[in-house]
């Protein structure tokens, strides 16, 4: 406690001194980073319950109303709706990114590991980014030589779908895009390689920081949070794999990672 009767808190480290023969303790005040974490807890909490939750109706309604439950729209409507539709799902996104952020630097992110069908996995990876791959024209093609392994598919799905979205944004007009899934005695692999930019050779590991990217000045980028790549890195990593990225032989990258067996 301190004078004024507030809680305290005090991180302590012992030492033994052989040349005065004595031990000896540090006290070092962690009230403040306390405090943080609860603060960051707390935070949490109000993005789950009060961002998440209503933002989530909005989009089932406007969803809804696109299905024609109000009536018949307009083409201009339609347009706007589809506009707001976008926005409000970046947002959940975004919103979802940094819970699981907060769960990886907690410990507490989780995967639930059963056996599972890769090609489903895959399939709903690129339906989550057909849109706009078919507004740039982009080709997305798979290689899949493994039908089973034992993972989280809403994770793997969640990385996937990361990978695939980079490609598909930093890809050129009329592009292609190729997805592979291989297998050896020790792990199933899996790339997603593009023919985009690339990566800088200096970058490849601190991409997959939270809110680090390869050009931050770059427009394309500013458009993004810089979270997905670390959640990417934290699923794999709670699945005991490795991720990483590899320039492409042809231009652009190679992302990849590999869950073992």
């Amino acid at each position: 406690m301190s004078k004024a009767g507030e809680k305290t808190h005090f991180a302590w480290t012992g030492q033994w001194s052989a040349e005065e023969q004595s031990f000896f303790c540090i006290g070092r005040n962690i009230t403040a980073q306390r405090q943080l974490e609860q603060f960051k807890q707390e935070l949490m909490e109000m993005v789950s319950h009060d961002l998440r939750t209503p933002l989530t109706s909005i989009r089932t309604g406007m969803e809804l109303i696109l299905e024609g439950t109000c009536g018949e729209l307009n083409d201009k409507a339609i347009n706007k709706l589809n506009s707001m539709n976008s926005n409000v799902s970046s947002l959940v996104r975004l919103v979802n990114d940094l819970l699981d952020l907060h769960k990886s630097e907690a410990g507490s992110l989780t995967v639930l590991k059963e056996t599972i069908a890769i090609e489903p996995v895959i399939n709903n990876s690129i339906h989550a980014v057909r849109a706009l791959a078919d507004k740039k024209n982009i080709s997305i093609i798979t290689t899949c030589h493994v039908e089973t392994m034992i993972a989280d598919a809403d994770r793997l799905e969640q990385v996937l779908c990361n990978f695939l979205g980079n490609a598909v944004k930093f890809s050129p007009d009329g592009g292609e895009i190729k997805i592979e899934v291989n297998e050896s005695p020790a792990d199933i692999e899996f790339k997603v390689c593009d023919k985009g930019r690339g990566v800088p050779p200096h970058m490849a590991e601190a991409i997959f920081e939270r809110f680090r990217q390869a050009d931050p000045d770059n427009a394309i980028e500013r458009k993004g949070t810089g979270l997905g790549l670390a959640i990417a890195k934290a699923i794999v990593l709670a699945h005991d794999g490795t991720i990483g990225v590899s320039p492409n032989e042809n231009g652009g990258s190679i992302f990849w990672f590999k869950i073992p067996q």
